[in-house]
């Protein structure tokens, strides 16, 4: 009987804690939007592989299009760096998978930066020290989660620009670039084909 209440506690224990609020409110970054009120930006992820593994034409690509789209900032979604992130923050890893890699002139804009699993391997406060930033001060990794506040309608930024829909569907009509409205996926293909996934 002490067993079974003992596993009724604990399950009220554990659904307490699903339910209770957050104690501390979560970091905010303020990144204004463009003044007609957008906001492009660009998503990457699992890409700190010292230009290897197509990383090099994956940061071509990114710099073009991020100069097509006028972009705002980059969000990384994390494993920045493989195989087991940095070891302090003058590791020369971090330049070798980042600061030399994206060298496109519209990447110059930070980089709000989120860990992965590969990254807390090394030594993830590094990544997320701020002596960082004078190694390569687009590299803005906050905090283990963070929010970047473009501000939204309500808050005081301007709604977007009127006729964008319209030019969306005309980029996808006319296969534009992805981030204009092209190259939409659904069910893991793309243009008729299956997309190919590479190993990590």
């Amino acid at each position: 009987m002490a067993r079974v209440a003992a596993i009724v506690l604990a399950m009220f224990a554990a659904a307490a804690l699903l339910v209770k609020p957050a104690a501390a409110e979560l970091t905010r970054v303020e990144h204004p939007p463009k003044t007609e009120g957008s906001l492009n930006i660009l998503a990457v992820g699992d890409w700190g592989r010292r230009g290897q593994y197509n990383q090099t034409l994956v940061a071509e690509q990114m710099g073009l299009v991020g100069e097509k789209l006028d972009i705002d900032f980059v969000i990384s979604t994390g494993d920045n760096i493989y195989d087991n992130g940095i070891a302090n923050t003058s590791d020369p890893l971090f330049k070798e998978c980042f600061t030399n890699i994206y060298t496109a002139e519209s990447l110059q804009t930070p980089w709000y930066i989120v860990l992965g699993n590969h990254d807390y391997t090394g030594n993830a406060l590094a990544q997320q020290d701020p002596a960082i930033r004078e190694v390569d001060s687009r590299y803005l990794s906050i905090a283990k989660s963070f929010i970047v506040n473009s501000g939204s309608p309500g808050a005081g930024a301007r709604p977007p620009a009127p006729g964008r829909e319209a030019a969306a569907e005309v980029g996808r009509r006319e296969g534009g670039a992805a981030g204009e409205g092209g190259a939409e996926r659904r069910g893991g293909r793309e243009g008729g084909r299956p997309r190919r996934r590479g190993r990590e």
